[in-house]
């Protein structure tokens, strides 16, 4: 595959165009709408005979790292109740991919937040384009970050100050809508202050299933239309609310207040393979040289590519991280079964197993931990596999497919051999109505021990 990879800023403006542009949005401006049953279409033409840009297109597969002639790495926040996008959690991997790492509500390493979370929590990364855009065709490539809590998104964006007045212009593509990665969020704003705007929430086949997803929008303005779409096919449409000054390319993953979920996971990742930017000509633009906010000095830049090891979508599998004398760690709940008179604090423990040579849970009689895995859908396939010590019978394992906040769907139990160290694995695959996972260590009997629990996806079953 081959593109030019040349940047050049889009500054040549009709200033007779543009004030009539002006005039027909400002009727547009009074107004906003929704839809939820736009059709997904079969194709993505150009639209309205415009003429693409090709010799000013900009095109990067991050084969070569972080192009800091042509990205910024964000270094700032906005929202409340996070620690804002980090110049830390931006990074690539020798194949040439763009990682963005988001760090949730379990996250417990040494990284902070430039927002209102200092800890180090609900930190995500973001590249801003170094170069100005206006009306045209925008792509990316990535796969989103898999978790809900963590939004994952592509946009554009500028906050002129015009006569005391703050406009904001943007257009947005955002996973996971209303915290389903089956609907796509397709929005554009003008002037929050008088709340223009258009959203779109289309949906779709869930795309957290670790697969290559193409996502984008047509930009116009003669005539006002934004036309979204999703792998090839067309899912939104937006002609009220379309933005006329130009802005900047963002990409990265942030952390809303709610809007997305609970960011109940350590970290994960978003990737991208490539953006791709074609101007559209003769499409009127209000010229701005968008603000960028504070972003990474050149010697923050990554030097080196990484390496991206996800395996397990639970957290502290291993009993390693730090706790509490009343609290295991916040990712495993606590429990005790009806009947059991026993406080669930002193029915389950971290301990160092001398045999393992490494902290292990252990579990009394009545007692049980569990942790949830949300966002996982009909056909989602995941590997368990733990190490378990049973001293007697009635100790097991229970994997439980839940639809949302219901009783289980379905129910898979593991017995525990007794009186041994032993590893088991179990593949299993979500049935319909499957929102998450729930995985449960208890012991009706005597103790058990556990360790190195793991919950690997391993794809969509087909």
């Amino acid at each position: 595959m081959s593109f030019e990879k040349s940047v050049k800023k889009n500054k040549i403006i009709s200033l007779v165009m543009s004030a009539l542009l002006m005039v027909s949005m400002s009727a547009a401006l009074m107004s906003a709408c929704e839809n939820t049953d736009f059709a997904i279409s079969e194709q993505l033409p150009y639209l309205y005979n415009v003429e693409p840009d090709y010799e000013n297109m900009v095109f990067d597969d991050f084969s070569e790292g972080i192009d800091s002639e042509k990205w910024l790495i964000a270094h700032q926040a906005w929202g409340d109740d996070n620690g804002g996008v980090i110049k830390e959690n931006v990074g690539y991997t020798d194949d040439g991919l763009l990682v963005l790492a988001g760090n949730g509500n379990y996250y417990k390493g040494n990284l902070r937040g430039v927002g209102k979370r200092s800890d180090g929590t609900k930190t995500g990364g973001a590249l801003i384009s170094d170069f100005t855009v206006g009306p045209g065709r925008y792509e990316v490539k990535m796969k989103v970050l898999p978790r809900v809590g963590a939004c994952s998104a592509f946009w554009t964006f500028s906050k002129p100050t015009i006569d005391g007045k703050i406009e904001n212009h943007e257009i947005d593509i955002e996973f996971p809508g209303n915290a389903d990665f089956r609907k796509i969020w397709n929005t554009s704003y003008i002037n929050l202050e008088n709340t223009g705007k258009e959203n779109y929430k289309t949906e779709i086949s869930p795309v957290n299933d670790g697969e290559w997803h193409t996502y984008g929008f047509d930009w116009m303005t003669d005539p006002a239309r934004i036309v979204y779409y999703f792998d090839g096919k067309q899912v939104a449409e937006a002609t009220t609310i379309v933005p006329y000054r130009e802005g900047r390319i963002w990409v990265g993953v942030w952390f809303p207040l709610n809007w997305t979920g609970n960011p109940n996971f350590d970290t994960d990742y978003m990737f991208v393979d490539y953006i791709k930017y074609i101007p559209f000509k003769n499409q009127p633009c209000f010229a701005f040289e968008a603000e960028t906010g504070t972003v990474a000095a050149k010697r923050d830049y990554p030097s080196e590519p990484i390496r991206v090891e996800k395996e397990n979508a639970l957290t502290n599998g291993d009993f390693n991280a730090a706790f509490s004398e009343n609290e295991l760690e916040n990712a495993w709940g606590k429990g005790r079964f009806t009947g059991i008179d026993k406080d669930a604090d002193i029915l389950s423990e971290i301990v160092y197993d001398e045999k393992k040579q490494s902290n292990v849970i252990e579990i009394r009689q009545g007692g049980f931990i569990s942790q949830y895995i949300d966002a996982v859908y009909e056909g989602y396939t995941y590997q368990f596999d733990f190490d378990a010590y049973a001293a007697d019978e009635n100790a097991s394992v229970q994997i439980m497919f839940y639809p949302g906040q219901d009783t289980a769907i379905q129910t898979e139990n593991i017995d525990i051999t007794p009186k041994e160290w032993r590893h088991y694995t179990k593949t299993l695959t979500a049935p319909a109505g499957t929102e998450r996972i729930r995985i449960r260590i208890s012991s009706k009997g005597g103790t058990l021990k556990a360790d190195n629990i793991k919950a690997s996806f391993k794809g969509k079953a087909e």
